[in-house]
This record gives structure tokens, C-alpha cells and sequence, in this order.
């Protein structure tokens, strides 16, 4: 994996105080020794020494408190108990009394191009300062690295991608979506094919594709030979019959069609994510042995059992199939918080949401238009 931050802007960030987690140092990067002689560790010029901090990391049993860390670089030099040798001269000290420490946070699904518009559809004239904010906003909660699921917006997340202060940012490429499926089908149907030029042709629904597009650049080799040629991380595809049961049920790929992305994904060494959300595309999931599922089983499609201390059989089940066959699991648990925050009246005066958002958007949030 390559470094998530720079070296000189993790001493800024650090200074700065912002987030103790933007040390800017790999997540992968692991300490050349925990404990012992910190004296073979001497500090150098240009080093960053954060001392006396409490450490958090994943490979620790539990925190380790009145800790040092030393960043030479991009790289952690060393980390434990024992203070590291030699003379401080030409190194910036970080006191870390009363603070926490830990390695720079993934997110693994973005959406970083995408921002809420008025309800008439019409651009938003607060993206400017949307956009200039985003990248720092992700920094000051400790994230150094993050991953664009789907480009919709190649441009803009190069722009992103440039800022002065950001996230490393991976992506994978544009998702491969299902002809007018799930989300195509929120793109106004003269502009969704050109949104998503990465779709998967359904010969099922020949008559709804515009006939420039030929079948032979939208099979599930071709879609994924593009985002490996791009340069993505990974593949994403969608199964979703749609959100309400009242409304008109979407089209969704056949099992035979996403096992043949799972081949060619594959074959580009790179691992398939399905968008699954419901029993139903969980099944689907499982059946076909995608590497990973984005979202939590949250529409069960089955009433509850009698007590409602257990999820329904059907739903342990296909949960049990996923363990088996060794499905990740991305539950992505704050979309369920982001819709509770939505009916909070007080979430607006939250003063975190102050630090990652222009006052301009936030007043317009308080409008009866921001809240569509």
C-alpha cells in the first residue's frame, strides 16, 4: 500500500493540534520495534517526536498509555514505551499529555464528487466552498486515506485530489450499474449513459439503450478492463430492486452476468463489491461470492421473530452464508445515524458540524429548501 500523507504536512497538522490521528503516517506502517532499546532509535533532524501520548492501534491489545512515536518521513520510525535516544536538536516535538494517538483512518466508501442539491435539481452555488472544504474536513477527524466507490465526476475528484491539505484518495474507477438500474436510474435518462460509462448492456432491455452503444463495449470484461486501465483499486457493482416496494421494482443483474464480473475482476487481481442493502440482494450476494458487500443487511423482507431478540431465520441464514463463503462486510452503519440526524432539530448547532462545513451551507440547511 502507498503512504496515505506527506511528511511536512503531518508536522503542520500535528502542530496545529487538529487531530492526533494526522500524524500522516501509513496505516500499514508498522513500528521497527514496540518495546526495548529505544537508545538504537535515535532521534535526527527533520524527525517528528510525539511523547508521552496515549496510543491506540489495531494491532495492540489495548491502549498504550504514556507512549512515544517517532515519524522520520512517511515512515514511523519507532514506537513504545521508552523514550527514543539521542539529542532533540532540529526535531519538532509534539507533547502528547492527555491526548490520543492513532494511525491515520480509512474510509472505505466515499462518494466525494456528490453533495446535496436544491429539489429543483439545479447545481448548488455552495459547491465551490463545498468542495474547497471536503478534503480538510476529512483530515481534522483523522482520516488520511479514503476510497470513491463509484467516479461519477472525474474531474472534480481530481481537483479534490490536488488540494493543498487532503486524504490520500483510491477509487474504483465507474461503478459498473446495471442499464437504468440502481443508480442510473436517478440520472435523467438523456444524460445517465453518458454518467456511467462504465454500464453493463442487458439485453433485456435493448430497446431502452440508445442504439450508438454497442453491447460488445459494455460487457462485464470490457467495464472491467476500463477501471483496471484507469487505475482502480477494485470493482463496484449494485443490486437493487429499489428502495420502495410501492414503486416500480428496478432492473437488477442476473446471477450469470455478475459472476462473470467476479471472473473478470478477478483476472485484474481486483476484488468485487456489491452494493447490497436487503435480504434479497444479501441472498444474491452469497450466491454469487462477491469479495465484499457495501452496506448491512437493513430491509429484511421477513417479519421478525416472536420476541424480536433474534433477526428472522431467513436473514441469519444468508448472514451465515456470507461468513462461509468469506464475504467482507462494509456495514457502513452511520447512513442508518445520518437519517436519525435528519429528524433532530439540534443537529445544525452540533459545533463539530461547524468544523467541516461552510457556514454558508449550514444556513441554507436551515432553510425550508435545504431541507427538501
Amino acid at each position: 500500500m502507498p503512504r496515505f500523507v506527506g511528511a511536512k504536512k503531518s508536522a503542520r497538522w500535528l502542530l496545529a493540534g487538529v487531530f492526533a490521528a494526522a500524524v500522516g503516517v501509513a496505516a500499514h506502517s508498522r513500528p521497527q520495534e514496540r518495546a526495548g532499546n529505544a537508545a538504537q532509535y535515535a532521534l535526527a533532524p527533520g524527525d517528528v517526536w510525539v511523547r508521552d501520548v496515549t496510543l491506540i492501534s489495531p494491532e495492540l491489545p489495548a491502549a498504550l498509555p504514556h507512549a512515544h512515536v517517532v515519524v522520520r518521513g512517511e515512515r514511523i520510525a519507532y514506537a513504545g514505551e521508552k523514550m527514543p535516544g539521542g539529542k532533540a536538536s532540529g526535531v519538532t516535538i509534539v507533547e502528547g499529555a492527555g491526548r490520543y494517538l492513532t494511525p491515520g483512518l480509512i474510509d472505505g466508501h466515499v462518494h466525494l464528487a456528490e453533495m446535496p442539491r436544491p429539489a429543483d435539481g439545479t447545481p448548488s452555488p455552495f459547491a465551490p466552498a463545498y468542495f474547497r472544504q471536503l478534503p480538510r474536513s476529512y483530515v481534522y477527524f483523522g482520516f488520511t486515506a479514503v476510497v470513491d466507490l463509484n467516479i461519477v465526476d472525474r474531474e472534480r475528484v481530481e481537483q479534490i485530489r490536488k488540494a493543498e491539505v487532503a486524504p490520500d484518495i483510491f477509487d474504483c474507477g465507474n461503478a459498473l450499474a446495471l442499464a437504468n438500474g440502481y443508480p442510473m436510474n436517478y440520472a435523467p435518462p438523456e444524460r445517465r449513459f453518458e454518467m456511467y460509462p462504465n454500464f453493463l448492456y442487458d439485453p433485456r432491455q435493448a430497446d431502452a439503450i440508445p442504439k450508438k452503444y454497442s453491447p460488445a463495449e459494455h460487457t462485464p470484461e470490457a467495464d472491467v478492463g476500463r477501471v483496471a486501465d484507469g487505475g482502480g483499486i477494485c470493482v463496484k457493482a449494485h443490486y437493487e430492486p429499489g428502495f420502495d416496494p410501492r414503486a416500480e421494482r428496478l432492473p437488477v443483474p442476473a446471477e450469470e452476468m455478475m459472476l462473470q464480473v467476479r471472473h473478470a475482476a478477478h483476472a485484474h487481481h481486483l476484488p468485487l463489491l456489491l452494493h447490497a442493502n436487503s435480504l434479497e440482494a444479501h441472498r444474491f450476494a452469497a450466491d454469487v461470492g462477491v469479495d465484499a458487500v457495501a452496506h448491512g443487511l437493513w430491509n429484511w423482507q421477513a417479519p421478525s421473530d416472536p420476541g424480536g431478540a433474534q433477526p428472522p431465520a431467513a436473514v441469519r441464514e444468508v448472514l451465515d452464508a456470507e461468513r462461509r463463503a468469506g464475504i467482507a462486510y462494509m456495514p457502513t452503519s452511520r447512513v442508518l445515524g445520518g437519517l436519525a440526524d435528519m429528524f433532530d432539530p439540534a443537529f445544525l448547532d452540533d459545533p463539530r458540524v461547524a468544523k467541516v462545513l461552510p457556514a454558508e451551507l449550514i444556513a441554507w440547511y436551515r432553510t425550508p429548501d435545504g431541507q427538501w
